[in-house]
């Protein structure tokens, strides 16, 4: 079911020999980029390369036109487009390219970096002085934030060597920050250092210090300075201020942490951690705690005596309103998942972040591959490397992988206090059905625990649809037969969220592809149900 992204039939097309076949996939590929709903202005730039590489340049020239008409105020498109025409020869029209761009940021509101991006691809692929000068006074003019000075400043002292106006910007922004902003006297710091000015970085630092007046603004301060200054003693006061404002364990959980980035020291971070324990005041705290001496001092003994490592899933699954004949199990496909997991995959999960955090990362994921507990609520670390290796889409998937870090996201949803994402069902049930039959059945229980603990307030909602809607799928794909099936296809019906779940939901390409697929086998199936029937034809009718 899975079907090639242009960046699958591109890859595909890079390594072929064949200039025939070559050329076909790259028609395979633009079709796809077209039919994209996201990124498809750049997947097309991506095909006009290859079409450039080849010297094909009135196919370059076609994929780069279509995606400029998708372009909708993309920097990067404009930006990426102008450098390919200019490659294929074609200058002028890489002229207007940027132009355009120009034009679409006069009639929205932009923001400094992005006048400072357009100046920056002026100046590198055409070298237009006037065009550089033009756009940063536009960033100067419509400059409100902190952001945006700093983005003008860093503009002008780089692109065009104007110190004095790079000056007069970052007076500014110093006079756009609010003392109690740590971020934005982060920001200013890190302008100065682009500038030269460590001078300045280290001013910008200790004001935003003296600033301070917050537990997170002192941890923000903490984190500036190690980023420019490691091992500096002011990180050291920033993080001692930070524990003069702790309260709550959340609290000396956080100044743990930040003891653990910035290399404060093991005792630092057991006396935060003693601090945390001292005041918990429920089994989460107490989870976060022991994660804590796991993961920052490699003390699981401690951290064993603290809490467990995890919570079963059925711990974390809470019902709203029980499903009539099915029976929940939100533990089934995670313990399916888990063998099949390698290190090479946890690895893949952990370094998802753009690398950030891998170790953190990685501790929590073996964790809950090698006893089946899982953290709850999810923190951060691993929560966004989960989010993020969701998304990989294509015949080069790792349906082990993705369908892992999707289970993960499932469970958590099936908390009443936490709704399911429409993405993350469409994408399991995908992975799932790649993964073959073996893997359908602990789905179904899955997806019976999340429909049972999604909630609503009044009425059914789009969480809520695509919980029932996913276990539809899912069920039918592990047995067509299954005489429940109806009774989901009326609860589906009756709802009518399905139109939107099929064409403006997160990943409707996902839901439209698996109903298309599963749903007219059901009726194959079951030629007797009526439901089953209206269903088909509501799909028809979307």
């Amino acid at each position: 079911m899975t079907e090639p992204t242009s960046n699958d039939l591109l890859a595909l097309a890079r390594d072929e020999a064949d200039a025939s076949v070559r050329a076909a996939l790259l028609v395979r590929a633009e079709q796809a980029a077209l039919a994209a709903t996201t990124m498809g202005a750049q997947d097309l730039l991506s095909v006009a390369s290859v079409h450039a590489e080849d010297g094909r340049a009135d196919d370059a020239r076609r994929c780069i036109e279509s995606a400029l008409f998708r372009a909708d105020g993309e920097i990067w498109v404009y930006r990426n487009a102008a450098a390919l025409l200019r490659q294929i020869g074609d200058e002028e029209r890489g002229r207007q390219a940027l132009e355009m761009c120009e034009a679409a940021f006069v009639l929205r509101e932009t923001f400094g970096y992005e006048w400072r991006l357009l100046a920056q691809g002026w100046a590198e692929d055409f070298g237009d002085d006037e065009a550089i000068v033009r756009c940063l006074a536009r960033a100067t003019v419509g400059a409100r934030s902190v952001d945006d000075h700093c983005s003008v400043a860093d503009g002008l002292f780089n692109l065009v060597g104007d110190r004095d106006g790079a000056a007069e910007a970052m007076r500014s922004a110093e006079a756009a920050a609010l003392d109690g902003d740590a971020h934005a006297w982060w920001t200013i710091a890190n302008t100065y250092a682009s500038l030269g000015d460590a001078t300045g970085t280290r001013r910008c630092l200790e004001r935003g210090g003296r600033a301070a007046q917050t537990l997170d603004a002192h941890l923000v301060m903490a984190a500036a300075w190690d980023s420019h200054f490691a091992g500096a003693a002011e990180v050291i006061r920033c993080l001692e201020a930070a524990r003069a404002e702790a309260k709550s364990a959340a609290d000396w959980l956080a100044v743990a942490e930040a003891c653990a980035d910035f290399a404060a020291g093991a005792s630092a971070i057991r006396a935060c951690l003693d601090r945390a324990l001292s005041v918990a005041e429920d089994d989460v705290d107490k989870r976060r705690i022991a994660a804590g001496l796991r993961n920052w001092l490699g003390d699981r003994a401690a951290a064993d005596r603290v809490a467990p490592v995890g919570v079963a899933p059925a711990q974390v699954a809470k019902t709203r309103v029980p499903l009539a004949g099915w029976t929940p199990d939100a533990a089934a496909l995670l313990d399916y998942l888990r063998p099949k997991v390698t290190p090479e995959i946890l690895a893949s999960i952990a370094q998802a972040d753009y690398g950030q955090g891998v170790e953190k990362n990685l501790t929590v994921l073996r964790d809950i591959v090698e006893t089946g507990l899982v953290p709850h609520p999810l923190n951060w670390c691993p929560l966004e490397v989960l989010q993020l290796t969701r998304w990989a889409e294509g015949v080069r998937v790792n349906h082990v992988e993705r369908a892992f870090a999707c289970t993960l996201l499932c469970i958590e949803a099936t908390n009443i206090d936490t709704d399911a994402s429409e993405a993350d069902i469409a994408i399991l049930i995908d992975s799932c059905v790649a993964l073959g039959p073996d893997a359908l059945g602990p789905l179904v229980g899955l997806l019976v625990a999340v429909v049972e603990g999604t909630t609503w307030e009044e009425e059914p909602d789009e969480p809520w649809i695509a919980a029932v809607f996913g276990l539809l799928l899912a069920a039918g794909a592990a047995d067509r037969s299954d005489p429940r099936l109806g009774e989901l296809a009326e609860l589906v019906v009756a709802s009518e969220l399905l139109p939107e779940l099929l064409t403006d939901g997160m990943r409707a390409a996902f839901w439209r592809r698996l109903a298309d697929h599963i749903v007219a086998d059901l009726v194959d199936a079951q030629p007797d149900s009526e439901s089953l029937a209206e269903l088909l034809d509501t799909l028809y009718m979307i």
